[in-house]
């Protein structure tokens, strides 16, 4: 009895995965992709086109624009699993350009402490966001298959990493500087958010997700900037996948500079 409690116990707080694959053509699994905020356009931060097919997804970046870097940022489903259950995010991705880049590959993630600035810090100074990890070196992109991998996260004093994890968001950063470099498309084969003990207690289930049906409520919202001047911007948002705009929100800091809370205005 006593060996059956310790096995159980160590099997409770030891880490686990989840793996989204991709195998099923037009279903990505509850994940979306959008423009990053490192693409330097400021607030006109686009959706971008995705498929999935023939086993992987495919996002293009958006087309080349002068000063603008293709930014491509990967949001997760909902979650609902503890963040002490994982340490590691991996993916598996091949770039279709006609020459390797060197970028970056950065984590966001939201958990009940900025559920109300998914992905971002509502309390931390101008610049800082510990809700946001970024990989140590840069990366070379390159055509052929490479795992890229982000860890530290969950040991790292500077962030918050606790609580139910709500999402993450995974961002490929791709500079190309001119119309020559700039890449065609990011091919993802898989996601998987991980554990060191993956391989000794097997892995998580994804969460319940479907493909959204047009006209169905609810799709992943996508939204788009009008890029009007001033500091609130008037954001048109569709949310049943049906071609139509649904609502019209703008965010914008609400109460005091000393307690300053970012909301959504419908």
């Amino acid at each position: 009895m006593r060996r059956l409690c310790i096995l159980s116990l160590f099997c409770c707080t030891t880490a686990h995965a989840i793996t989204w694959d991709f195998n099923e053509d037009g279903n990505a699994q509850g994940w979306y992709a959008r423009e990053g905020p490192y693409s330097l356009s400021g607030s006109d931060l686009q959706p971008l086109a995705y498929e999935v097919s023939d086993g992987l997804l495919r996002v293009r970046p958006r087309p080349y624009a002068s000063g603008i870097y293709p930014s491509i940022r990967m949001v997760s489903p909902i979650l609902g699993y503890e963040s002490s259950l994982f340490d590691r995010v991996e993916a598996r991705v091949r770039l279709v350009a006609p020459r390797p880049v060197i970028g970056r590959v950065l984590l966001n993630w939201t958990n009940p402490q900025n559920r109300t600035w998914p992905g971002l810090d509502p309390v931390a100074k101008q610049g800082e966001n510990r809700f946001l990890w970024v990989s140590a070196p840069t990366v070379t992109f390159t055509t052929e298959w490479q795992t890229v991998k982000l860890s530290g996260f969950a040991d790292a004093a500077e962030v918050v990493w606790a609580d139910t994890l709500d999402d993450i968001r995974v961002t490929f950063n791709l500079p190309g500087g001119s119309v020559e470099a700039m890449p065609e498309a990011l091919d993802i084969d898989w996601i998987r958010l991980t554990g060191a003990e993956e391989q000794l207690w097997g892995e998580l289930a994804p969460p319940l997700t479907s493909t959204p049906v047009p006209g169905a409520l609810f799709a992943p919202a996508q939204y788009q900037s009008l890029s009007l001047p001033g500091l609130v911007q008037p954001i048109l948002g569709q949310l049943d996948g049906d071609g139509d705009l649904d609502v019209l929100v703008s965010g914008d800091y609400v109460a005091s500079m000393s307690d300053p809370q970012q909301g959504w205005l419908a």
